[in-house]
């Protein structure tokens, strides 16, 4: 897979995503250093070269192209709210945001991503050199980009429906550079990676703010840079020591009034030595689970009598009281044996005339979704008002 664009130099250099609609196949999207105006993605599939991977012929390195202010070193991705689809997002340089939609099809228009613009007095406009990390909250509702020597972050809203983003506010008075950024798994705190110190915000706090100066972070010293941020899918987060053999880790990212730092051992990359960057992911790789509800059944009210039962269970032996009060027209009950609804790689695209109350486990996503008569949407489950 040599040949792709992009530069070892650039905060983000590269990004890579799943393949809407297409299983064995993932997007690479690649970005140049400075403010070259070199973004593109090429298409990986993981069935050529007897299962070590390649990039599909005629589909390498394909521009990204029609954003708004020049584009370099600053690039994320997260899941459209569809749950199937993708925005591939771009920070422009001044006071610019560039997002093109990634669908089954490829990249919905190429030349022509949706672009948003911050308001006056907010943004990143500094010369040929690193810009630092944008990234977006795993939920897809707000995000967060630091600007390296402009000692920034501006942070807002972003629409997962329709790639927009809004409400930018800029947190100013940093006294490093700001690099990393990094959101801890439940979205209540903002990581910023600076110059051999570490800032933890109350991310609540400051959405909920119009002055985020009137937020204080937590500041937390390093005996070497800190630069690059990432959540490990232990989530923890990983920090960048420059020049050395080791990482740094938060060890209890949302545990802000005790957090925990440490040094890995002098010896943990091996022979290999940390620079100021880390790996990328889409946020959505860390999308929090669903919140199960608990509440006790409902008790109140006409019962609706159960109508079907399929059981394993000898219930001559075990008998059941079958008034439980619960409602519903189905049971399934078992120690052994599991319910498996129809398996579909992306039902979007897969099932031409859903019909809506339709549930179905998306074997792309990994995720049940459900068909409400408009779009098909992750089946989540949560206690009722």
């Amino acid at each position: 897979m040599s040949g792709l664009t992009g530069n070892s130099s650039s905060a983000q250099s590269g990004i890579i995503i799943p393949y809407p609609g297409n299983p064995n196949q993932y997007v690479a999207v690649t970005i140049d250093q400075f403010w070259n105006n070199n973004l593109a993605y090429s298409v990986i599939d993981m069935t050529l070269r007897g299962g070590l991977g390649d990039v599909v012929a005629g589909k390498k390195n394909i521009p990204l192209t029609g954003g708004s202010g020049a584009i370099g070193e600053t690039v994320t991705a997260i899941l459209d709210a569809n749950g199937t689809d993708y925005w591939i997002i771009a920070l422009g340089r001044s006071n610019y945001m560039n997002a093109w939609k990634l669908t089954s099809n490829g990249v919905v228009a190429p030349s022509a991503p949706v672009k948003s613009m911050f308001p006056a007095g907010v943004g990143i406009n500094s010369a040929n050199v690193p810009n630092g990390y944008l990234k977006i909250t795993p939920d897809g509702k707000h995000f967060a980009v630091a600007g390296y020597d402009t000692k920034t972050v501006i942070y807002g809203d972003f629409n997962n429906s329709t790639g927009t983003f809004s409400n930018a506010r800029q947190i100013t008075g940093f006294d490093t550079s700001t690099y990393g950024i990094e959101f801890s798994k439940s979205m209540n705190y903002l990581y910023v990676g600076g110059t051999a110190k570490l800032y933890v915000y109350d991310f609540n706090a400051l959405l909920a703010t119009t002055n985020p100066s009137s937020v204080t972070p937590k500041k937390i010293a390093f005996g070497n840079d800190i630069n690059g941020l990432q959540m490990g899918p232990d989530n923890r987060i990983y920090a960048t020591a420059y020049g050395q053999s080791y990482l740094y880790v938060v060890d209890n990212p949302e545990e802000y009034d005790n957090l925990k730092t440490y040094q890995l051992p002098a010896n943990f990359l091996g022979s290999g030595i940390s620079r100021i960057g880390l790996p990328s992911f889409s946020g959505s790789w860390f999308t929090p689970p669903p919140a199960f509800c608990y509440s006790p059944a409902v008790t109140a009210g006409t019962r609706e009598p159960f109508k079907t039962i399929v059981s394993t269970l000898d219930r001559t032996a075990s008998p059941r009281n079958w008034s439980d009060p619960r409602t519903g027209s189905l049971i399934l009950e078992s120690q052994n044996k599991g319910l498996v609804l129809t398996r579909i790689a992306s039902p979007e695209t897969a099932i031409a005339n859903p019909v809506e109350g339709m549930i179905v486990f998306d074997t792309t996503n990994k995720v049940l979704k459900f068909y409400n008569g408009t779009v098909w949407k992750i089946l989540e489950q949560g206690c009722p008002n």
